[in-house]
């Protein structure tokens, strides 16, 4: 990405500049919003305009999201962004999002440096019994979300907004469940031991200042 194209693209049609933790849906590296309020054309105008905007979104393998007024595109890069403008320069763009190109799809910017800087994601029907063993042999190094723990049982279910709720015994897990670790070694052995039923890995680093 270049800081200084960015800062031009805003400076011309006056954007707020937002700096995105992680890449957009998994995927994109940048995202331009604008509004688009149908009380102001032709109702027709209005989806037609919206119906070409997406055709055109989808074939530059962009993606487009809209939330009533609100109208965001999603791309990997500034050129396109700029290509979407050209066809349609009489929208009320208001701010552009990006997170550096040059970052993993995998890592996550944090404002100051992570505990737990290691996140790994199980699935469900993961057995609680060597979870929980892994867990109690651990926990000194290990960060559990309140979910995950509840999922375990190390969480009272007294603590649980319905407190009077008793859930069916299962020897498994029902949910997913998201484990971060403080040492890199440790998070390799959680792998090798349930590698089969990871489903996502993290990195959480701190973003540098001039990122």
């Amino acid at each position: 990405m270049s800081p200084k194209k960015l800062n031009t693209l805003a400076s011309r049609l006056n954007l707020r500049i937002h700096k995105n933790d992680r890449k957009f849906y998994k995927k994109y590296n940048y995202r331009l919003g604008f509004y688009y309020i149908q009380s102001i054309v032709d109702v027709t105008e209005y989806f037609s305009t919206l119906g070409d905007m997406r055709v055109a979104v989808d074939l530059n393998e962009m993606h487009m999201r809209r939330e009533r007024n609100k109208v965001n595109i999603y791309a990997d890069n500034l050129e396109l962004m700029e290509k979407f403008i050209e066809s349609y320069p009489d929208q009320d763009y208001v701010d552009i999002g990006y997170f550096p190109a040059d970052i993993p799809l995998n890592v996550k910017l944090r404002k100051t440096e992570p505990e737990f800087p290691y996140e790994v994601k199980l699935g469900r029907n993961v057995k609680k019994e060597t979870l929980k063993g892994f867990w109690e042999n651990n926990k000194d190094s290990i960060w559990l979300n309140r979910d995950s723990r509840y999922e375990l049982d190390v969480e009272t279910i007294a603590r649980r907004a319905f407190s009077s709720w008793k859930p069916p015994f299962r020897d498994k897990t029902w949910s997913s469940t998201t484990w971060r670790f403080n040492d890199l070694d440790l998070k390799n052995l959680f792998l090798l031991a349930f590698g089969e039923h990871v489903t996502e890995e993290t990195f959480y680093k701190k973003e540098k200042n001039n990122a």
